[in-house]
């Protein structure tokens, strides 16, 4: 950087004809730069433009080349408050007669009222009184297809338990607390949706086996989705004896797939259980194994601070002394207090050391500066007893943790953990699996004994909930229970003769989708099935229309008037104007900024070029035209197409509606023309998107790489003119303060000329 003197001695402005010279040299650099601005605004434009064009070709062009477009079916009703039918495009054409005999429903129970004071909190033993026979405890069995949970009822089971084992049935299930009443029901119609909850006594060993289970598995430490595994896999099981059990287990350990899919599902569910176990396993062997070495690091510390602190005998006949002197009160468990203040004692030690250790360390990395007048070792004592003197017993125990802590997590001591943890794992897993698939065994293998219902479901206000039940339902309302019940049932149709069931109130058939709202009674419905003639209308008009609006775009993109006289502003040049000022100047460039582009005007030609041609059908030649698809004769649309008789058109309305008649008379030859004629634009415009290298990326019309390019080139050419402006700037203050120095050593001069004529003068 050239020094500056702003006129000091010429009492020149410096600086503004510096400012006014590098102004005029800026001048040269603007075009540059006028060319970077002119290209970003370019671009914008084309990303804009582009992401119009290719929602055209991908939403509009696309449906419009594919038959299946032209393929939907209109189907009507004659009675909509009875079913409503929608068609697939393989609907046969025609009219279909339909009865509907019987709408398919879903199962649904109905429990009796309950206690005032019964909420899903309430223990179903305690505040039901659910109870079973002496040693037994009840199991609630819920089915529903091959769903199948169980519930044991123990004393901390609640309603909310029963509950939530229907919902895991997959049932619907809630308990009413204003109308005191359990409502449970399939969440599907039909005869394939029918539930039954039954109930029986399992003994207190199976239940027992499950409890045992669960701590096997560390049961309430599993995430909710494992403990839905555990539950399904026990459920599973239930049933088998406990040599099949083993039998599995055996499988499992030998790498063995099932005989059949059913015995794949159980190996399944007893390797869930296994997995679970080993989980627990490795946590507890590893917790253990920590444990052990972390002992011994305690043990190493009592052993090296325990030098010449008092014995546990000694602090024993300290404490009876202060008994006798009345400082301690007479029934002081010595034992306990002896043991306690030696073991502090020794963490006290230890702590002092670890904190002269870690003061040391401060000193050497120099953290700590040593006071001039004091030696290292007494800087150090007074620093421990700052820390060791203002901490409680309790934090010097924390800090003695702290110590044992860090110990534990190097390398040395994490090792020994590992050692010890490979050294047992094996073993362990073994037993705990062993112990695992006894306890499954004998659960799995207790057969559940039938109960009397008044003991048991009763008390839930429902009965138990058979076969014959779900089949049948039961009367109004259960004499005994107070439960009411209905079936489920299938719906069942009679289309064109034919007598159809289904589980749902929703029949697929005959390309036909039918929603079923109730019966007809004697009633015959009539469905009719046509080509949905006005649904094609609407693809081609809507086609059309998008068409239309990005054709018009481009039009006056290409078609704009000339910005010529109008280059991007410089700083100066927007300092002198409004913000609307700049932006109506700006405006004017942008608009202008694709103006005979001749990417846009190939694109634009070869989409109206695209559309006019004609295709040959039958051997028939059909374009837009022959449907009443045709282009003004007023050249300024310049291709904009129009549907002639299409009511919106004011222009066009009046003509004859051509594409509506081609449509109802022949529309395979509308389908077949339309998808030609606009695949060939689909075509076109695909090749107008194919990449070139160095020049354009897929799917863009304009050539953005090649813009990326220059963009690169612009930046790289400003930079290299911002270099050479500066350098001549410095060069022009080098000069400048040239002269100011050259002036000053003559004014120097001129000084000294004076006074010495003075001199000689006098």
């Amino acid at each position: 950087m050239a020094i500056r003197l702003a006129g000091l001695i010429s009492g020149m402005d410096t600086d503004t004809i510096v400012k006014q010279m590098m102004d005029a040299q800026r001048l040269k650099y603007k075009k540059t730069e006028d060319k970077l601005t002119l290209l970003d605004w370019k671009q914008d434009r084309w990303k804009d433009l582009n992401a119009k064009l290719y929602k055209l070709y991908q939403e509009d062009i696309s449906k419009m080349r594919l038959q299946t477009s032209y393929l939907t079916k209109k189907v009507t009703s004659s009675n909509e408050d009875l079913v409503t039918v929608v068609g697939k495009t393989n609907a046969p054409e025609g009219s279909h007669s339909l009865t509907i005999d019987k709408l398919a429903s879903s199962q649904y129970i109905t429990g009796a009222v309950l206690g005032d004071d019964i909420n899903t909190s309430s223990l179903l033993k305690e505040a039901l009184g659910m109870t079973s026979s002496d040693g037994k405890d009840s199991i609630i069995t819920i089915t529903n297809g091959d769903k199948k949970k169980e519930l044991i009822v123990t004393d901390q089971t609640t309603l909310g338990d029963f509950i939530n084992t229907c919902k895991d049935a997959g049932l619907n299930a809630n308990y009413d607390t204003a109308q005191k009443r359990l409502f449970i029901s399939s969440k599907n119609s039909g005869l394939n949706n029918q539930f039954t909850i039954t109930t029986g006594e399992i003994s207190s060993d199976a239940a027992k086996s499950l409890k045992d289970i669960k701590n096997l598995v560390d049961y309430s430490k599993l995430t909710g989705t494992e403990q839905k595994k555990f539950n399904e896999a026990v459920a599973l099981l239930k049933g088998k004896s406990s040599e099949e059990i083993n039998a599995l287990y055996e499988k499992i350990e030998n790498n063995e797939k099932g005989e059949n899919s059913e015995e794949q599902k159980a190996i399944n569910a007893l390797q869930s259980l296994t997995s679970f176990a080993n989980k627990k396993v490795e946590t507890d062997t590893k917790t253990a194994a920590t444990k052990s070495v972390k002992d011994d690091i305690i043990k190493e510390l009592y052993d090296t601070h325990k030098e010449g602190l008092s014995t546990v005998e000694e602090l024993k006949e300290q404490i009876q002394q202060e008994i006798a002197d009345g400082k301690l009160p007479e029934d002081t468990k010595i034992d306990e207090l002896a043991q306690q203040r030696y073991d502090e004692n020794i963490k006290n030690a230890a702590v002092r050391a670890d904190l002269t250790e870690q003061i040391a360390k401060k000193i050497e990395s120099g953290k700590l500066t040593v006071p001039e007048d004091k030696t290292e070792e007494e800087f150090i004592a007074e620093e421990v007893d700052k820390v060791y003197d203002t901490a409680t017993q309790s934090d010097r125990n924390k800090m003695f943790d702290n110590l044992v802590n860090k110990t534990l997590a190097s390398e040395e001591y994490q090792n020994q953990i590992d050692a010890i943890y490979e050294s047992n794992i094996d073993g362990n897993k073994q037993v705990a699996l062993e112990d695992l698939v006894t306890k499954v065994g004998v659960y799995s293998s207790t057969e559940a004994d039938n109960v009397n219902t008044a003991n048991n479901l009763a008390k839930l206000g429902l009965g138990e909930i058979t076969k014959e039940i779900a089949e049948g339902g039961s009367s109004p309302k259960d004499s005994t229970t107070g439960m009411t019940a209905i079936a489920a049932a299938n719906a069942e149709i009679t289309l064109d003769g034919a007598k159809l069931t289904g589980s749902s109130n929703e029949f697929s058939v005959n390309g036909m989708t039918l929603t079923l709202k109730g019966k007809t009674e004697g009633e015959t419905i009539t469905l009719s099935v046509t080509n949905n003639t006005e649904e094609i209308y609407d693809m081609v008009k809507e086609f059309v229309k998008n068409y239309n609006a990005i054709l018009k775009e481009m039009n006056e993109l290409y078609d704009a008037p000339s910005s010529r006289g109008y280059d991007p502003l410089s700083d100066d040049e927007m300092e002198a104007m409004t913000d609307s000022q700049i932006e109506k100047w700006e405006t004017k460039i942008k608009d202008s900024i694709l103006r005979r582009d001749s990417t846009l005007g190939s694109l634009t030609s070869a989409m109206r070029t695209s559309l006019q041609g004609s295709v040959e059908i039958d051997g028939k030649r059909y374009s837009l035209a022959t449907f009443g698809i045709q282009t003004s004769s007023d050249y300024k649309e310049k291709g904009l197409l129009h549907i002639f008789g299409d009511k919106d058109d004011s222009t066009y309305s009046d003509k004859e509606d051509k594409l509506m008649k081609a449509l109802e008379e022949d529309p395979d030859t509308v389908m077949k023309a339309l998808t030609e004629i606009t695949g060939n634009l689909y075509k076109e415009m695909s090749d107008k998107m194919s990449a070139i290298p160095n020049f354009r990326s897929s799917f863009k019309f304009y050539n953005d790489k090649e813009m990326d390019r220059l963009q690169t080139d612009y930046k790289k050419k400003i930079a290299q003119n911002e270099k050479k402006l500066t350098a001549l700037e410095d060069k022009y203050y080098r000069q400048f303060s040239a002269m100011e120095t050259a002036m000053a050593r003559l004014q120097k001069q001129q000084s000294a000329l004076a006074g010495l004529l003075g001199q000689q003068q006098q």
